[in-house]
């Protein structure tokens, strides 16, 4: 007999998709994400089905459904909401049910790394940080104050500035700027509080990437740390966080996906969801 269990998540990103589908090899199940849309043609989010099949008979089912990357494959970075619905199509001949604790989100290396660059920055996770990953430079107050009303935000322009007032690199100027405003005593500018890095990253975008290695690096742990963040089992909790110290997860019902509301999506629209999540079923 057929067996059909339902596991429902919402994930609090905007956007828009296609027919995304493919197979896990690694435990001989299908895999197929098609798009949620209304009445009118508008995306409403992903249902997600999952087929284990007739002769499997493995006593754990390791499931990851590459969720992040139809998301980058169909939608652009900004606010909205998204249902994803994951449905697994049980065709063998055993029950098998959530096996407690086995729920992960991590952040993982990028495939095929010979098609991207490497900007030389280091993520909280020890992994590279490549072009995927830098942000747009935003009209921030510290900018602003920089370039006296000049309306020109590229590097050939920025540097002239810093150059006139001694400064080397732009987070040189950031550290002390914040440190000045807000009676810090930083020396990293990873150190200084989410507050100087909401400042950073609030404001109008400007047409130019950021180049500056160590704010792609301090862009990258707030994405992960601050911005994304995850909803499970009553728990809630940022990417960067649970890779930290994992949460014990013995129900596994819904999961809540979003975007921070209090942090400025603006410099991050460039950006791609890199990353995994999954969870275990247990052979009853």
């Amino acid at each position: 007999m057929k067996k059909v269990i339902f596991i429902f998540f919402v994930i609090c990103i905007a956007g828009w998709y296609k027919v995304y589908s493919f197979n896990d090899r690694n435990i001989s199940v299908s895999e197929e994400i098609l798009p949620i849309r209304d009445n009118n043609g508008d995306f409403k989010g992903l249902d997600c089905f999952i087929t284990i099949p007739d002769n499997y008979d493995k006593e754990i089912v390791e499931l990851s459904p590459d969720i992040f990357g139809a998301m980058n494959e169909y939608s652009e970075f900004k606010n909205g909401n998204f249902l994803v619905n994951i449905k697994i199509i049980n065709n063998s001949l055993f029950d098998y049910k959530y096996l407690d604790n086995s729920f992960f989100v991590e952040t993982t290396e990028l495939e095929e790394k010979y098609n991207y660059l490497n900007t030389g920055a280091v993520g909280f996770d020890s992994k590279d940080i490549y072009d995927v990953f830098i942000p747009y430079r935003v009209k921030n107050r510290a900018l602003i104050d920089l370039l006296s009303l000049d309306g020109n935000f590229s590097d050939d322009n920025i540097n002239l500035f810093l150059n006139r007032r001694g400064y080397s690199n732009l987070t040189n100027y950031y550290l002390d700027y914040y440190n000045s405003k807000y009676s810090l005593n930083c020396d990293e500018i990873r150190d200084c509080s989410d507050l100087v890095t909401s400042d950073i990253f609030t404001g109008e975008e400007t047409e130019y990437l950021e180049s500056d290695i160590e704010i792609i690096g301090l862009a990258y742990d707030n994405f992960y740390n601050n911005i994304l963040s995850v909803e499970v089992d009553n728990k809630t909790f940022s990417v960067g966080e649970f890779m930290k110290n994992k949460s014990y997860i013995s129900n596994f019902n819904s999961i809540n996906i979003g975007i921070k509301a209090d942090y400025s999506i603006n410099a991050y629209k460039k950006y791609r969801f890199i990353g995994r999540f999954g969870f275990s079923l247990r052979k009853l």
